[in-house]
């Protein structure tokens, strides 16, 4: 794994790399696998696993707002509360989304030391329903992390066709899920600023329309 910064290796450490490092060649060859354990991981470092179940249950009927009614991105229960759409997946692909959940509890269980401060017996099928239930989401919500690729060290000379874009990760962002699918969209994603995605919209956009 390669940084920008000092900084940003630090916060990556702090937030689930400490964890994840371990396993990271085994989440490679797992699809998705990366994006969902690291949701898991830094949820469960920053919060009570226990309160945090119970909070979310709790908060079925306001799916990710907080007590004031905002749907604010930095609550994890906004992301939790994003469409999986399960009852929509093919026997097949949940098999296989079970798998990668099982693979990837099995690996935090024994090869890390995610459970030093959670009881393994209590939580350990929890965790593994919180890896499913975020490898489903992933299917539906995240966005490409792209950047301009020179490839110029492929051709003689550099030329317009030396710059690619390349999507080198992916994100979620939980209200950028909000916006539905259209095939005359009024806004456009123009990529991100740190880790805050832009999108802006192309006409304007009336009170009440989507």
């Amino acid at each position: 794994v390669m940084y920008c910064s000092e900084e940003c290796r630090t916060a990556s450490w702090d937030e689930s790399h400490c964890i994840e490092c371990s396993i990271l060649p085994t989440l490679q060859k797992l699809e998705t696998s990366i994006l969902a354990s690291k949701i898991v991981i830094k949820a469960c470092k920053t919060n009570d696993l226990k309160n945090m179940l119970k909070c979310l249950e709790a908060e079925e009927i306001k799916k990710g707002c907080n007590n004031e009614g905002v749907y604010s991105s930095s609550n994890y229960s906004l992301n939790f509360w994003l469409v999986t759409h399960i009852e929509k997946i093919t026997f097949g692909n949940l098999f296989e989304s079970s798998l990668n959940a099982a693979c990837i509890l099995h690996c935090l269980e024994t090869m890390t030391d995610f459970f030093s401060d959670i009881d393994v017996n209590e939580y350990k099928y929890e965790v593994g329903s919180l890896l499913l239930h975020h490898i489903l989401q992933i299917r539906l919500n995240t966005y490409g992390i792209k950047e301009i690729v020179n490839l110029k060290d492929y051709f003689e000379k550099s030329s317009p066709t030396s710059n690619q874009e390349a999507v080198t990760g992916y994100g979620i962002y939980a209200v950028s899920s909000l916006l539905n699918h259209s095939c005359d969209p009024n806004s456009d994603t123009l990529g991100l600023r740190g880790d805050v995605i832009v999108i802006r919209a192309n006409r304007p956009i009336v009170a009440g329309e989507q």
